[in-house]
């Protein structure tokens, strides 16, 4: 099992256990928002957990219930670098 499937006209995330929380739901759906939007802005060679973070501090507005995640766990590695998945062309 992948955790992104890509068809023709979806993307389908597989990243997060289910959840009967309301909070965490919305946190999860705020990270995909924050992962998409992210990922169209900057390059995989210049992607860090660290300006991941940052830049969901900064979108702090939009993204509540995810900024208050990443207050409270905080990255341990400095200079983690993202490590983007391999794409399937016959999911295209």
């Amino acid at each position: 099992m992948r955790a992104v499937n890509i068809t023709h006209n979806t993307i389908e995330f597989r990243i997060f256990a289910s959840t009967m929380k309301f909070d965490t739901f919305w946190k999860n759906v705020e990270t995909v928002k924050a992962l998409c939007t992210y990922a169209k802005n900057y390059s995989v060679e210049k992607a860090t957990c660290e300006d991941f973070y940052a830049y969901c501090h900064n979108k702090r507005r939009l993204l509540p219930l995810l900024s208050k995640w990443c207050d409270n766990h905080p990255i341990t590695k400095s200079s983690q670098k993202l490590k983007p998945a391999p794409i399937y062309p016959e999911n295209f």
